[in-house]
């Protein structure tokens, strides 16, 4: 799923920084349609690494890596993750998916040990 370690990390930093939000996972969205209705007009970065890709704003990301199995007849993974969980319903994703996973960054994990916070 990653190119290298560095590749690995970053997706893990940023996917860190996102505990507590809702995230909308689809593989029928593409990541382009994603980043113009999450940016809502502002400028949109796209940065990672040669496998995944992701764009972040405040409150919301997009990010795109292939499944587990790296199958290239299979569509990459999309994820929406936004702080508001109300957006990815305003925003019609919901509709384009319907079968679209919904879940919360974090939950069902147990915390960090503390030495590492």
């Amino acid at each position: 799923m990653f190119a290298d370690f560095a590749e690995f990390m970053e997706t893990v930093t940023l996917w860190s920084t996102m505990r507590g939000w809702t995230a909308m996972e689809s593989a029928g969205l593409r990541f382009s349609d994603a980043v113009e209705v999450i940016s809502r007009g502002r400028p949109h970065p796209v940065t990672g690494g040669s496998i995944t890709r992701w764009v972040r704003f405040d409150d919301a990301a997009v990010l795109e890596e292939p499944y587990l199995t790296g199958s290239s007849g299979r569509p990459p993974r999309i994820h929406v993750v936004v702080a508001d969980p109300e957006l990815p319903a305003r925003s019609g994703f919901v509709e384009s998916d319907p079968h679209a996973k919904f879940s919360t960054i974090g939950r069902g994990f147990p915390e960090l040990p503390p030495r590492w916070a």
